[in-house]
This record gives structure tokens, C-alpha cells and sequence, in this order.
């Protein structure tokens, strides 16, 4: 029949291409996990003080100067702003974002996204190579996604979350 035909082609495009798919699932997964609810607002939640620092570190490179090595914050209590965190190229990247189009924190919550995003397709990558099953490689990595704290600080200020994605595609090019 038609629809079985079907099947046969999708699963035989699926054996050929799977990225498309698992980039399809994690497009799903997206609205799923509701994050296109929130992915404009400002930081909220859980270590508020922290994802503000981050996000004024990106607000002030866009506004104030986009020199890499002197990271501002904007209430200091009296000081220069100037301040010492983690390497800041994840808040230089978004100045950049904000230079280009504007001042909104959606582009901070997406490139974060896209960096987790990239790490999973990255670890469903190692595990196919290692099981040599591109369904169950899916399933345990989109089960290991879907945990609640990497999925609520996945679209967040905060560095973790895209540190994890980087090391899992680092990990890729090493396996």
C-alpha cells in the first residue's frame, strides 16, 4: 500500500540522514519543554543575582565598550564594574548578537540553546558510533536531556549548561 511505502522511504532516508530527524526532535522538544514561553524574559528563578551578572556582563560589551578583557557589570556599589568571572566569550558572542540586532535576552537564552543543542547532537553522535543503533542512541540521549534540572537550566544565563554542550561536542572530535 501507500502508506506502507511511505514508511519504507522514511526509514530508509532515516538509515542515510538521520540528522535532520534528531534536529527535528529537538525543534519539538523545544516547544514541549515550553521553552518558547519564556525564551524573552529576563532572568528569573533560581540564582537570580548570578544570571544578572552574566547578562550585564553581554548588556555592558554591546553598550559600553566591546573590550574582551575588561568584563563590566552594572551595580557595583560604588566601583568600577569591572569584575572577574568565567571566560566570557559566551557573553561576547551575545554583545556581538546585541551590536547586530538590538538588545533582547532572547539571544542570550538561544545561543545557550543552541549550544546544549549542538552538545546532544554531538553525544547521539558517540553513542551511535558505540551501539551502532541510531533509535536507541536517540532515546538515551534525549532521556538524559529530558532530566528536570538540565532542562530547566538549559535556556538560562548561567554558563553550565553550554560548558556541558561544549565538552560533549569536544568529546565528539576526540572519540
Amino acid at each position: 500500500t501507500a502508506m506502507s511505502i511511505f514508511w519504507q522511504k522514511l526509514l530508509l532516508l532515516w538509515n542515510n540522514r538521520p540528522a535532520p530527524f534528531i534536529i527535528l526532535l529537538l525543534f519539538v522538544s523545544f516547544f514541549y519543554l515550553r521553552f518558547d514561553r519564556y525564551i524573552g524574559l529576563r532572568p528569573m528563578s533560581d540564582h537570580t543575582w548570578a544570571q544578572c551578572d552574566r547578562a550585564s556582563v553581554a548588556r555592558n560589551y554591546a553598550d559600553q565598550s566591546m573590550n574582551f578583557f575588561l568584563p563590566r557589570v552594572h551595580y557595583t556599589c560604588g566601583g568600577e564594574g569591572i569584575v572577574g568571572l568565567e571566560f566570557p566569550a559566551i557573553n561576547y558572542f551575545v554583545a556581538i548578537l546585541y551590536k547586530c540586532f538590538g538588545f533582547n535576552e532572547a539571544f542570550y537564552r538561544l545561543t545557550m540553546l543552541l549550544i546544549i543543542f549542538a552538545g546532544l547532537f554531538a553525544l547521539m553522535k558517540i553513542a551511535n558510533s558505540i551501539l551502532n543503533n541510531i533509535w536507541i542512541s536517540m532515546m538515551l540521549v534525549l532521556s538524559w536531556y529530558l532530566s528536570p534540572v538540565l532542562t530547566y537550566y538549559t535556556p538560562n544565563f548561567l554558563p553550565d549548561t553550554a560548558s556541558l554542550g561544549f565538552v560533549l561536542i569536544f568529546w565528539h572530535y576526540f572519540f
